[in-house]
Parts: C-alpha cells; sequence; structure tokens
C-alpha cells in the first residue's frame, strides 16, 4: 500500500471523491452502447427523471455488457435482489440483481448504489435495467429478504407473475427477533422458534398444512403469547408459500447465499476487508469484478467445471442409492413412482429440457437436477438428485432426450467479445484544442480576487498535464502530491451518510434433530405435544396466577400450566418411583414445574428410584424441588449403599452384619444363595 501511495498507483481521477466519481462517469459515457452506467444522481442536484428524489439522495446504477447478457441467459431461472453496506464511507447501499448461471454460481447482472433503497429508488433502478436489456424475460421465481419495496418494485416494473420466495436467512432473523421481543417467557420463546423452523422446514405438502393449521391453532389458544400470535397472523398469512420448503422444490436455493457469497467476496477479496473510504474505487473495483467472473467463466466452459462441488454430491448420492433394493419402489404412473422406507416419497420424472453438456446432470442415470423433483429434504433442501431419484433413474432405466445447445466455443467467444471489445475514445487534436479554448475563456470570465484559489488550483492542474505530455512512455506514472504537515484539511462535501443507527438483538438456538422429531410429531397429532432435551414443549398452554402466594405485585409470580407431555418409558419409571402412582400421556396434568411440596419424603418415595438416572427429568421440577429430590435420593442411596465396594443399587442381594448392622452385596462377602446365610459377621466385627 505505501509503494501504490508513494508512485500514484491508485485509480482516482481526482483528490476529491465526488470529482473522481464524476471524472469515471465522462469517461465511461465515450463508450457509447457499451457504457455500463444507466443513470446517476448526484448530491445538491436534480437532473430529468429522478424529480422523486430528495435533494440530499444520491442514485447511482450499473449494468456491464457482459451483465446484460448474463442476465438475458439465466434470468429465467431466478432473480435474487438484496442489498449490502459497508462497501463506502458514506453509507451508501450497494443493491445487487443476481442470477445462478448453469454452473450452479451465482452472477451479478445489475448494481444500484444509493443512499435510500425504498419502492421509488428501486423502481427507478429496475426500470433503467429493463430499459437496457431491451427484450422480454419471462422470470419465473424471486427471491428477496422480507422488505417489500424489492418484490412490489420489482412487479410494477417487469410485471412479474411468478412465485416469490423470501430468503430463508432473513425470515429466521426476524422470526428469532420477534419472538425474543413479544414472549417475554424465554421457556416459551425458545419452544415456539424450535416450533417453527420445525414447521417450515417440513418436505412434504400435506403434512405441512396440517401442521401449519395446528401451530396456528396453539398460538391462538396460548394466551401468553397473544402479542407473537397477533404478529404472525398479521405478517405471514396466506404467506406460507413464500417460506416453506415444501413449495420451492424446484428453485435449487432456500436463501440468498449466492448474494452473501458475493458481498464477501467483493468486501474482503476486492476491498482487502477494510473499510473502503473513497466511492470511485467501489465502482473501479466493481467493474473489475465484473472482469475477473467473466474471465472465470470462460475457464469453466473450458474445462466443464462444477461448482460447490455439487458434481462430487450428485456422485456421492448415486453411489448411496446402490445400496437400496429395487423392490421398494412402486409405479404408480408413467412418470411417477412412490419409493417406500421410513417415510414414503413420490419420486416426479418431469418433462423438462436438459442441454446436452449438461453440468448438474448424473453420467450414469442421464438426468439432470431440473429432471426429478422428490420431497425428501435433501431434495428440497439441497437441490440436488437424491439417493431416491438416483434409485428410480437406475431400476426403470430413465432417458431424457437431451435438447441442443450452442456450441462452448462459441459462447466462449460471446464473453471474450464483450469483455475484450475495443474502446472508441479517439480523440482527434481538434477537440483537444477545443477543450483547451474553452478552459481559457472559463478563465478570462473568472474574477482574480474572488476565484484565486481556485485559479491557483487550475494552475498547478495545468502543469501537472504539461509534465505528462512532457514524460517518456516509461515515466507516466505521476506520483500522488504530498501535503505539508503545517495545512489544514479540504473538507469534501460532496457525499454525506444519511443511515440511522440500528440495535442489535440476540439469538435463540435451533432445535435438534430429536426436537425436529418431537415437534413434527406434536403438530400432526392433535392429542399430544413434545418434549425436548432441556425443557418440556408447551405450545398449547396458559398462565394463571398462584392465588396462595401472598406477595407484593411487583413479585408476583407466574407459573405455567403444562396441559400435554410426551412421556417415554424412562420418564414414566421415573415419575411412578417420585409420585408412587402410574403416569402416561393422557392423565398427567401438571401445573407447574414440581416443587418442593411435591416431592414425598425417603419413606415414601420407592426405594427403585436409586438405579435410575434422575438427570433425565430435571427439566420438570423448580430449583428448590430438584433441590429436594437429590437430598431425598442421598438419604435413599445411603440405605442401600454396600459398605464394601460403597455402590447403591437395588438389583443386587445383601445381607446385614448382625454386629453393626451395615449391609454388604453378596458378592462382595462370597455369599451364592440363602441357604449359606445362617448368621453373618463382617471381616471388622469378626476380628473384635
Amino acid at each position: 500500500m505505501n509503494i501504490k501511495r508513494s508512485f500514484g498507483l491508485t485509480n482516482q481521477r481526482h483528490a476529491d471523491d465526488a470529482t473522481s466519481v464524476k471524472l469515471m462517469l465522462e469517461e465511461m459515457a465515450e463508450l457509447g452502447e457499451d457504457n455500463p452506467v444507466l443513470g446517476f444522481k448526484f448530491q445538491g442536484s436534480m437532473p430529468p427523471g429522478f424529480e422523486e428524489f430528495d435533494d440530499e439522495d444520491y442514485f447511482l446504477a450499473l449494468q456491464h455488457p457482459l451483465q446484460k447478457e448474463m442476465m438475458r441467459k439465466f434470468g429465467e431461472q431466478i432473480i435474487c435482489v438484496d442489498s449490502t453496506h459497508g462497501t463506502n464511507c458514506y453509507d451508501f447501499k450497494l443493491i445487487t440483481v443476481l442470477v445462478v448461471d448453469d454452473f450452479g454460481e451465482g452472477f451479478p447482472v445489475a448494481w444500484c448504489i444509493s443512499n435510500r433503497e425504498d419502492f421509488t429508488t428501486l423502481r427507478k433502478f429496475f426500470t433503467l435495467v429493463k430499459n437496457n436489456t431491451r427484450c422480454s424475460i419471462n422470470f419465473n421465481l424471486f427471491m428477496s429478504d422480507d422488505a417489500p419495496a424489492f418484490y412490489n418494485a420489482w412487479t410494477d416494473v417487469f410485471d412479474f407473475t411468478g412465485q416469490k420466495l423470501l430468503c430463508y436467512f432473513h425470515f429466521d432473523k426476524v422470526i428469532r427477533t420477534r419472538i425474543q421481543s413479544l414472549i417475554l417467557n424465554k421457556l416459551k420463546a425458545c419452544e415456539i422458534y424450535k416450533a417453527v423452523i420445525v414447521l417450515f422446514s417440513e418436505p412434504n405438502k400435506e403434512v405441512f398444512m396440517k401442521m401449519y393449521e395446528k401451530f396456528k391453532s396453539n398460538l391462538q389458544e396460548d394466551t401468553d403469547i397473544e402479542k407473537f400470535s397477533k404478529y404472525f397472523s398479521d405478517k405471514y398469512e396466506n404467506r406460507e408459500k413464500e417460506i416453506a420448503m415444501c413449495f420451492r422444490s424446484g428453485s435449487k436455493i432456500r436463501t440468498n447465499n449466492h448474494l452473501e457469497s458475493f458481498h464477501r467476496d467483493f468486501k474482503y477479496n476486492y476491498l482487502s476487508g477494510k473499510v473502503n473510504k473513497r466511492l470511485d474505487h467501489c465502482l473501479y473495483k466493481l467493474l473489475e469484478y465484473v472482469k475477473d467472473k467473466g474471465c472465470k467463466r470462460i475457464i469453466n466452459l473450458e474445462r466443464g467445471k462444477m461448482s460447490s462441488q455439487k458434481k462430487k454430491s450428485i456422485e456421492l448420492r448415486h453411489k448411496k442409492s446402490l445400496n437400496l433394493e429395487a423392490s421398494i419402489i412402486y409405479k404408480e404412473s408413467e412418470n411417477s413412482f412412490i419409493v417406500k422406507g421410513k417415510f414414503d416419497y413420490n419420486v416426479e420424472i418431469l418433462e423438462t429440457k436438459c442441454p446436452v453438456n449438461c453440468h448438474l446432470k448424473c453420467n450414469e442415470c442421464s438426468v439432470c437436477i431440473p429432471d426429478i423433483k422428490c420431497p425428501c429434504m435433501d431434495s428440497v433442501l439441497n437441490g440436488l438428485i437424491c439417493k431416491h431419484a438416483h434409485l428410480v433413474c437406475r431400476t426403470e432405466k430413465v432417458k431424457k432426450q437431451p435438447t441442443s445447445i450452442p456450441d462452448v466455443s462459441e459462447e466462449i467467444a460471446n464473453v471474450r467479445k464483450t469483455l475484450c471489445k475495443p474502446r472508441s475514445t479517439e480523440i482527434s487534436i481538434t477537440d483537444t484544442e477545443k477543450l483547451l479554448e474553452e478552459i481559457k475563456n472559463q478563465i478570462n470570465n473568472l474574477d482574480p480576487d474572488k476565484y484565486q484559489l481556485k485559479i491557483l488550483e487550475v494552475n498547478r492542474m495545468l502543469r501537472n498535464v504539461c509534465n505528462f505530455i512532457t514524460l517518456e512512455d516509461s515515466e507516466t506514472v505521476l506520483p500522488s502530491p504530498r501535503s505539508g504537515n503545517n495545512l489544514k484539511i479540504v473538507r469534501q462535501c460532496a457525499f454525506f451518510s444519511t443511515r440511522k443507527e440500528r440495535k442489535i438483538s440476540h439469538r435463540l438456538a435451533k432445535p435438534l434433530l430429536e426436537d425436529r422429531i418431537n415437534i413434527r410429531k406434536a403438530l400432526i397429532d392433535d392429542e399430544t405435544l413434545p418434549e425436548s432435551d432441556h425443557q418440556a414443549y408447551c405450545l398449547k398452554s396458559e398462565n394463571i396466577e398462584d392465588e396462595e402466594r401472598t406477595v407484593t405485585p411487583a413479585k408476583k409470580r407466574k407459573i405455567m400450566k403444562h396441559k400435554y407431555f410426551i412421556i417415554d418409558k424412562r420418564h414414566q419409571n421415573i415419575l411412578k418411583c417420585i409420585l408412587n402412582k402410574n403416569i402416561s400421556n393422557s392423565s398427567f396434568q401438571n401445573e407447574g414445574l414440581l416443587s418442593a411440596e411435591d416431592i414425598k419424603s425417603c419413606n415414601d418415595i420407592q426405594d427403585s428410584i436409586i438405579d435410575h438416572d434422575i438427570k433425565i427429568v430435571k427439566h420438570l421440577f423448580d430449583e428448590e424441588g430438584w433441590k429436594k429430590l437429590n437430598r431425598e435420593l442421598t438419604l435413599k442411596q445411603d440405605i442401600w449403599r454396600c459398605n464394601y465396594c460403597k455402590i447403591a443399587t437395588t438389583s443386587k442381594n445383601m445381607v446385614q452384619c448382625d454386629v453393626c448392622c451395615y449391609w454388604y452385596h453378596w458378592e462382595c462377602v462370597n455369599f451364592k444363595n440363602a441357604s449359606e446365610i445362617d448368621s453373618f459377621l463382617c471381616a471388622e466385627c469378626s476380628l473384635k
């Protein structure tokens, strides 16, 4: 960096950032049809077509010719739109429109830099992109975050009628924040969040709808989460098709991970992972990114590379299908098959047009990812050919008729032509003379007393131009001007930030595999609700005040009445030992967590309790109740503890010493049956 700064190896057209950006835009304007600038508005100006913007707004839209071609070619599959910050010191957002190419890699097709990302800004941006593309594209899928401005502006400009997808990452982030702020009970907030994750990850449409109705019913019946229930109903009612995984099986992606990857790549590799202070540097790096991305595509086309390890993933799943028996396949129709297993999966063969040299194809099965539809989690979430699809294709010998596409060499030539198109920037001596004459006329019209500083700056710049002309070709690099230590900083007033600070919220934990299974069962079964490793789920519950406690209103405690639990045999055995009664899912009803008052004394608790691991029911007791249970358990263990091996258990026969009255296991004192025991003295007592 020091060498670059010393020798002036930068792309700055001027020391002032705003002036440098203007000079860059003027240079790009000379490219004619290849000009990547679609439109711009500087702060403090109001060009034609920007009447709806404020005076302090900034707007700049870019689309490289290569980006335009990529949008025409791959825009029909899916369009992803999102914004990011941190690309300049003025808090201008970088809005990106991205497509997914035939290698499964994201390719940005348009950019907008603005201090706003509302409907007006986005509509202007999308309108410029549409006019520049100059062709009708039938967009099928549109993915963005939960901000309605992206989708509304896109629909307004492109008359979009396809399916809208909500980025699952943004949905997860928003729902976490709302659950934490609207549900004060932290235990219940954790369980509701896990239930939401499991619900919208369900790959089967019929099962999802049943779980969805049950979940909404549970929310409405629980008065403790009334605020969240109202928010969920108002925000996501009739929007389940935008979020649920079962409705996006053909989209291949579930989040804006390609956009997030671009943001990270651009910030850390092109902006060197540092806070970029200049907007002209950001513009230069964006154009450099397009060039590198085009070169990388040429390499991919030459080598036939499959990105993101998808090729290896497809081959791995093909090998897994070899372990499955063909007998588990049931042919439902010509292109529909049922694969039996723990769950039944309906594998469908779709009538799609697969290119001859498709990069998403399984060479053994001769099918590609868009040809197959399976409701399993692997196919829905990862967008791959799952083992069930491989099994069907291998067994039924499904053959797809490939469609012809342009030769790869032809596409490589087109990309190279776009990147290496010569710039028509030849300027004659006559144009230079006109510029010099214009500068002379403007200088003559300036008042020397009023514009003294400006005239001195012009003289300095003209002197640099003269020096530049006299240099040899090998010396055409101008060092950056150095400032004295006692000079004041010249303020750059063209750009300024309009961003507002936001608070950062805490995060909730996602459900484990066992939690997912329990919640799924609970939302399908109308009579039970699940239990997790650390707490009992309470999706259907109510809060009642403890009237027996005489405390001040400020310290009044609310206890949670859990109506339903799923209790396995281990929990039933332990609770039976503690409560001395049989426990079942339908009969057990606990008003709050078990307290010290519910714990029996040591004599009333069954002896077999010492043979169980009581930690698995710790979540059913409050703090005082758990402490009392451990005290009673310690007393019970002391009664059954062998004085020789110090192990307490009821599963071994014991004998008592006639003198000291301590108990010993038969095996510890070499007894095999009861007939050998007449009277017994331990080793210590026998010596006495």
